[in-house]
């Protein structure tokens, strides 16, 4: 949904509302590293495109991720307090179809709870981080990203994240 959209000029304003629904996929180990999370997610995100001109754009985002309590074995009951994401980018449209982008992304809160006790896990990163992408039909576009943490607390300090994405608009 679109609020607000000034229209298609070099100093243009968009405004967009989206939401999204994570399922409790792949699997989940309690008390290990695991590539599921075990639990529902709900984030509705708000985000804004502004035209300043000569072919450059911000691009910003705002999000917050609300985690369903999940139950565990032994009667254990995880909760996560809801946890931010505030992205911004400076991108540069180099054709119609082909843009590059640098900005920050930074990841807040979250912080963990077993059976209503703290765990002192919580979230908080901020990454650096470039994209390149195209399309190379009309409909399917290819993008690429590199990004490094300069900043990480209650997780891994990743040096090098790497990202291609393929993309088809139907």
């Amino acid at each position: 949904m679109y609020p607000i959209n000034t229209g298609a000029g070099e100093f243009a304003t968009t405004v967009g509302l989206s939401a999204f629904v994570t399922m409790p996929t792949g699997h989940h180990d309690f008390g290990r590293i695991s590539i599921g999370s075990g639990a529902w997610t709900a984030t509705p995100q708000v985000g804004l495109i502004q035209g300043l001109g000569h072919g450059f754009f911000f691009d910003g985002a705002a999000d917050v991720a609300f985690r369903r309590d999940s139950e565990e074995a032994g009667n254990l009951t995880v909760s996560q307090d809801p946890s931010f994401q505030l992205q911004a980018y400076l991108r540069y449209q180099v054709s119609q179809a082909t843009s590059v982008s640098f900005g920050y992304s930074g990841t807040f809160g979250g912080d963990s709870f077993v059976n209503d006790r703290a765990t002192g896990l919580q979230t908080r990163s901020d990454q650096l981080r470039l994209f390149a992408n195209t399309f190379v039909t009309p409909t399917v576009q290819i993008q690429g990203m590199i990004g490094t943490d300069i900043h990480a607390e209650g997780g891994f300090k990743q040096d090098l994240v790497a990202q291609i994405r393929l993309l088809t608009v139907f």
